[in-house]
């Protein structure tokens, strides 16, 4: 038996106590893993925004150069500013772009299939080592330039389907779920999207100080070094997790889909559950997944922001949004829980309930003089108090009591009792001294039912957060709608990130509904979820916001977008979280 402190909670990864496990736990790691996991993404956040900006402006350095290689430019001020280059850029860039957002949506189910096969730790530094590849054969790109430049470029993001920011984001996802206990896991899915935004936030704003400093391959350069670091830093210090269905039937490539697909009830019918909860999570996504892009695109279109104001507001929206998931949104969840769910105001442990005793078969020379029931009860408990108990010594047969003995020789001398046990006699002849000593093991086992989860760790609040997320997220987008100034664009940049915790708690509450050995799937089905929201509300809202802006009210596009979230929130009031343990069927 492992000795805990009142409220310590074993980790979800720790092995069952056995006969070899020590008595005293071990100390707390100065770096433990969970930390080092909040550790890798901070670093690969900064990692995959550090040539962001630098990819961008190469593009078009590359463009202006192929297309003064046949020409000479006569004019004065900058060369590349010019229609036909722009126009040339922006479709090489948006063909880039295609490739990374397809290749990233096919490494989602590849980085699921790699964790269910090899573990979670495999999968998650495989990300790393193929996107420090792509970023080598990218400063490679950088020196040879021209439209071979720019095809070298757009080749390697084929890369993407063995490792993305996409499919990083998963394995880190699916690392603090194995890592964390239920009560803790909503939350710590909070933290790491926190700092995975500050990585994101000081990417950007250090990728262009270093373009600035040291020229135009020091971004890509700094990013291959981080690269390296964080593939040598997740290969010998985070943890190794054994898939838990190693052994279990292969599943197809494309299994994590099966998560939403609505499944069959014990009593008859339908779960939908699930089904809702992925479209309220889809609907979220397309009303906030464009946001800070048309803050961008409103601010320089109608309140001429220049690209350095226009990055400064962009950092402040990531660095807000990672404070508030980091710092604020944790506390929300566990307060949350507390006032919802709270805790029994007698803590004292209840006595375990008496089970019937069967009556013993008496003795001829007994029955007369056999003790009552409450008489042996106080004989136990002034046993038990008295004399310390001590555990049973395996493959040594207790000894009869000196009162059977009687009943069956009753001419043998009765022996006197020890100075700490009652003294027998007339009245009272039955003899302690060979009573059996009650240990923990033979106490009466009371086997209770399983608790529901909203009891165990508050989840129902999970959902409630998540509904009146999305709510809040909704209102606050349409009421950008009326911004007339240059400074709404940084309150809004400010204000937006303090409704975004929707991302963590939709994971927090899927996998309340599925059996630990799916969490992996249901990670790999919210992430595609999230991914192919992503891409829709690029094409919609930017096609949107085209339209807008011809009739000349680009803002209302905020309102369209908290008329998504309000779509979401509504598809996510009947979700109901499950009564009982998931195992398979609700």
């Amino acid at each position: 038996m492992v000795l805990r402190k009142e409220g310590q909670v074993t980790p979800r990864n720790m092995p069952p106590p056995h006969e070899r496990t020590p008595l005293l736990a071990p100390r707390r790691a100065y770096f433990p893993p969970l930390y080092r996991v909040y550790f890798t993404s901070f670093i690969v956040g900064i990692t995959f925004s550090f040539t962001q900006t630098a990819l961008i402006y190469s593009f078009r350095t590359m463009t202006c150069d192929e297309y003064y290689a046949t020409r000479k430019f006569t004019g004065v001020g900058d060369r590349c500013a010019i229609h036909a280059i722009e126009s040339s850029t922006a479709r090489s860039v948006a063909l880039m772009s295609a490739i990374t957002t397809g290749c990233t949506l096919v490494n989602l189910f590849t980085s699921a299939w790699f964790i269910s096969r090899w573990g979670v730790k495999a999968a998650m530094f495989q990300q790393t080592f193929w996107a420090a590849l792509r970023n080598l054969t990218q400063i490679y790109a950088q020196t040879v330039g021209g439209s071979r430049g720019m095809t070298i470029i757009t080749t390697t993001q084929v890369f993407n389907v063995m490792g993305s920011a996409g499919g990083f984001q998963l394995c880190a996802n699916a690392f603090v779920a194995m890592l964390s206990d239920d009560e803790a896991r909503t939350a710590n899915f909070g933290v790491l999207g926190g700092v995975f935004m500050f990585g994101s936030g000081i990417g950007y704003t250090a990728g262009g100080v270093s373009e600035h400093l040291w020229g135009y391959l020091a971004p890509f350069q700094g990013a291959f070094c981080l690269l390296v670091f964080s593939t040598v830093f997740g290969i010998f210090f985070l943890p190794h997790c054994t898939p838990q269905h190693k052994q279990e039937e292969k599943q197809g490539f494309l299994a994590p889909l099966k998560v939403f697909v609505p499944r069959a009830r014990v009593g008859g019918g339908r779960d939908w559950n699930l089904t809702l909860l992925g479209l309220g999570t889809f609907f979220a996504v397309l009303a906030t997944g464009y946001v800070p892009m048309m803050l961008q695109l409103v601010a320089t279109n109608v309140f001429g922001f220049t690209p350095d104001t226009s990055g400064y507001m962009l950092s402040l929206n990531l660095l807000v949004r990672g404070f508030f998931l980091a710092q604020c949104f944790p506390p929300i969840i566990s307060r949350g829980r507390r006032w919802l769910t709270p805790t029994p105001q007698s803590p004292q442990p209840k006595a375990p309930p008496e089970l019937p005793q069967p009556a013993p078969t008496p003795s001829p020379t007994t029955l007369s003089h056999s003790p009552g029931p409450d008489r042996v009860r106080r004989l136990s408990s002034r046993l038990s108090t008295r004399r310390p108990s001590s555990p049973p010594i395996p493959n040594v047969p207790r000894r009869r009591s000196s009162s059977r003995r009687a009943s069956t020789n009753s001419n043998s001398p009765n022996t006197p009792p020890p100075p700490y046990i009652l003294p027998s006699s007339a009245e009272h002849p039955f003899d302690p001294n060979g009573a059996e000593i009650p240990d923990a093991a033979g106490e009466p086992i009371v086997d209770l039912a399983p608790a529901p989860a909203d009891v165990q760790h508050g989840a129902l609040f999970d959902l409630l957060f998540l509904r009146y997320s999305i709510l809040l997220d909704g209102i606050l987008t349409s009421v950008v709608t009326f911004a007339s100034g240059p400074w709404h664009m940084y309150a809004a940049a400010g204000v937006l990130p303090f409704a975004s915790g929707t991302g963590p708690a939709s994971k927090g509450v899927t996998l309340e509904f599925v059996p630990a050995h799916e969490r992996a799937d249901a990670l790999s089905a919210i992430a595609l979820v999230e991914k192919l929201a992503q891409v829709s509300t690029i094409g919609l809202f930017g096609y949107l916001f085209s339209l807008l802006s011809d009739a000349g009210v680009p803002t209302l596009v905020f309102a369209a977008n908290g008329a998504a979230a309000l779509i979401g929130f509504a598809l996510l009031l009947p979700v109901r979280l499950p009564r009982v343990a998931p195992t398979g069927a609700v």
